[in-house]
């Protein structure tokens, strides 16, 4: 019984330091695989951190072709967390050829509406029934990413309910904590470089400019991702120029990275597969642009750096560029500049109060060259009645009727003096007629349904150009 209590020690032993060891052996490993991590930026600690980031892809203007289907691939290869629609799918009466392409990542779709989208009332009900929305505009968060759909086919000026969501939501976001970065998404541009496009809504949208870039400025924005210019355009971060609209304020001039910017990086990506508009020219607020190759944009975010890359269909990288935020933007809340949906009636004439004393002046004078001369009890009497002219005139006192008759004849010249100083409602209602855009939705009804388009304005899918969006 010794011997086999003795053996079974012993066995006891060798089994705890096997386990020790094995403890040891862990722990000497752990500790390898962190230091490797770190020093080397390679292990699998930081691959682990790496694949904590958040892939976006996002690309507007599809069609249902062979190249739609090979954007469709395109994006499957990348396994995005999320891909944002940006406005025109199928380009036919119904949305079902599309819906068919997009199975695979149906379920991580978010979409702007276009317009094509709104051909009729019940193409629009398919694409808001089938991802679930309410409204064309809305936002929501993705982890620490927020994005903003805005609706360019609904109204959207100063005062709509859209522009009071926008603002309100921007306003609530900009102060959340958890938010790293801040998404805009709508289908129609704000700014664009010159292009063949015939449609004036492919030359930017003044009052989505005038309207919205102030509030983007205000709130911290960092991307506005846009379509419907059948073309890829990415610009430098831009702010909103008060004095020169149309040239916006390039706050950096490095084509590719990008250190806590001021502004916003705006960029097309209307390349689903349509067709192409072709480039006429490249804006000076443009980084890099092309009408060639359809593709997406592929995104990828993390706490502090966006990594944002074009993919051609055919798999090549034709343009890339990083922001890295050290700091969340400072929220401004005094706005930029007013913002105006149509131009003023006219310039309201420039009165110089000395010239206009000098005018009174000379009146007064001109009617006083025909009075008789008066001695100095009656000029007397005529300043008592100026400062007692609020009571009664004694009707028999020719005095007091004669300044009556006076005031009456220097009020009537000053009032002929002043009268083009205001512009006519007439012309205010013309002017603001004529001034208004061509591209304005509020031609639309409530839901952004353009009765006055019909299914035979549709492009051609096969096309290889054309001039409308």
């Amino acid at each position: 019984m010794e011997a086999e209590d003795l053996s079974w020690m012993r066995t006891v032993k060798v089994t705890r330091l096997c386990y020790n060891m094995r403890i040891i052996a862990c722990l000497i490993l752990t500790i390898t695989m962190i230091i490797s991590g770190i020093t080397f930026n390679k292990g699998p600690f930081s691959q682990a951190f790496a694949a904590s980031g958040i892939k976006i892809a996002a690309v507007g203007n599809w069609g249902c072709t062979s190249n739609s289907q090979a954007t469709v691939n395109n994006i499957n290869s990348k396994n995005p967390e999320l891909v944002l629609g940006l406005g025109d799918y199928s380009y036919e009466s119904t949305p079902d050829c599309w819906f068919n392409e997009i199975k695979a990542f149906d379920s991580k779709m978010k979409i702007s509406i276009g317009n094509h989208d709104v051909m009729t009332k019940k193409l629009l009900n398919s694409y808001l029934n089938h991802f679930s929305l309410s409204k064309q505009y809305y936002s929501f968060d993705f982890q620490n990413v927020h994005v903003l759909t805005m609706a360019t086919e609904l109204e959207w000026e100063v005062g709509s309910k859209q522009y009071k969501f926008v603002k309100n939501d921007l306003e609530q976001v900009s102060k959340d904590p958890n938010i790293k970065w801040i998404i805009v998404t709508m289908h129609k541009p704000i700014y664009t470089s010159p292009n063949g496009c015939s449609a004036s809504s492919c030359e930017g949208s003044k009052t989505l400019r005038d309207t919205y870039h102030p509030l983007f400025d205000n709130y911290g924005v960092d991307l506005v991702l846009e379509a419907h210019m059948h073309s890829y355009q990415r610009s430098y971060p831009i702010k909103y120029n008060v004095d020169n609209p149309p040239k916006p304020i390039i706050t950096s001039s490095d084509k590719n990275n990008y250190n806590n910017p001021s502004g916003e990086i705006f960029a097309i990506i209307a390349t689903g597969g349509i067709n192409f508009h072709s480039l006429a020219g490249k804006a000076p607020f443009t980084a890099t642009q092309q009408d060639s190759k359809f593709g997406i944009l592929e995104m990828q975010f993390s706490n502090n750096k966006l990594d944002a890359k074009f993919i051609s269909n055919a798999g090549s990288a034709m343009d890339h560029f990083t922001v890295t935020k050290t700091t969340k933007k400072p929220t401004t809340l005094t706005p930029t500049s007013t913002p105006t949906i149509t131009k003023s009636a006219g310039t309201p004439k420039v009165v110089d109060k000395k010239s206009e004393d000098s005018q009174k002046l000379k009146n007064t004078t001109k009617l006083n060259e025909n009075q008789p001369a008066t001695d100095k009890s009656t000029k007397k009497a005529k300043n008592t009645s100026n400062i007692n002219e609020t009571k009664s005139i004694d009707s028999k006192d020719k005095m007091k009727t004669e300044k009556t008759k006076t005031q009456t004849k220097n009020q009537n010249s000053v009032l002929s003096s002043g009268t083009n100083l205001l512009q006519s409602p007439e012309e205010n209602i013309k002017s603001s007629a004529s001034d208004t855009e061509m591209s304005n939705p509020s031609k639309s009804n409530e839901i952004g349904i353009n009765n006055n388009i019909h299914n035979s304005q549709i492009l051609d899918p096969f096309a290889p150009l054309s001039p409308f969006p």
